[in-house]
C-alpha cells in the first residue's frame, strides 16, 4: 500500500507541475522521482513502456511534446530492458528501444539537429529522423547516438562511441566515430 500511496502522489505533483510548466517541469520531477515508479510515470505522460522494465534515475528530455498525457509519445522502450543513470532522451523524433536491451549510464540518445539562429544554419538545416536500437543490444556507458542511427539486434556499442550511422547486428563498435570492431558471429 505504501508503494502505491507514493506513486499516487508522485503522480499528482507530475500532473500539476506540467499544466503549470510544461515538459521542463517534468524533468525536475523525474530528479525526484523513485527509480521504481519512472515506468509508470512515463506511461502516465504518452511513452509505451514494456513489461518488467528496470530504470534508473534521473532521466532527463528535451523536445518532449507539450500536450498532456502524451508528452512522451515519441518514446517505446520493450520489455525486460535495463536503462541505467542519467539517460538524456531527445525526443523530437522517435526513439524506439526494443525487448531485452540495456543501456548504460550517461547516455545520450539525439533525434535532431537544429542550429537555430546560428550562423551556419543555412550549411545544416534543421533535421530528425528517430533512433532505433534493436532487441538484445547492448549500450555502454557515455555513448551517443546521433539521429537516424540504427543499432542491430545483439550488437555491443563501447563505452565512450558515438555513433552517427547504423551498426550491425551482432557486432561491436566503438570510437568517435563509431566504427565496427569486432564480429560476434565468428
Amino acid at each position: 500500500m505504501r508503494g502505491r500511496l507514493a506513486y499516487t502522489v508522485w503522480s499528482a505533483i507530475a500532473r500539476r507541475a506540467f499544466r503549470a510548466y510544461g515538459y521542463p517541469a517534468l524533468n525536475v520531477v523525474h530528479l525526484f522521482t523513485p527509480d521504481r515508479h519512472i515506468p509508470d510515470m512515463l506511461r502516465q505522460h504518452g511513452a509505451q513502456v514494456g513489461d518488467d522494465v528496470e530504470m534508473r534515475g534521473p532521466v532527463r528530455f528535451t523536445n518532449a511534446g507539450n500536450q498532456q498525457g502524451a508528452c512522451y509519445g515519441n518514446l517505446s522502450i520493450g520489455d525486460h530492458s535495463r536503462l541505467e543513470r542519467d539517460l538524456f532522451l531527445d525526443l523530437q523524433d522517435r526513439i524506439i528501444i526494443e525487448n531485452n536491451v540495456t543501456i548504460a549510464m550517461q547516455v545520450t540518445l539525439v533525434t535532431h539537429t537544429g542550429l537555430a539562429n546560428s550562423p551556419i544554419e543555412a550549411l545544416y538545416p534543421f533535421s530528425h529522423a528517430p533512433v532505433v536500437i534493436r532487441e538484445g543490444a547492448y549500450i555502454g556507458a557515455t555513448v551517443t547516438i546521433l539521429q537516424g542511427a540504427e543499432i542491430g539486434r545483439c550488437a555491443v556499442v563501447a563505452a565512450g562511441a558515438v555513433v552517427t550511422n547504423d551498426v550491425p547486428s551482432n557486432t561491436v563498435c566503438g570510437g568517435v566515430p563509431a566504427r565496427i570492431l569486432k564480429d560476434l558471429k565468428a
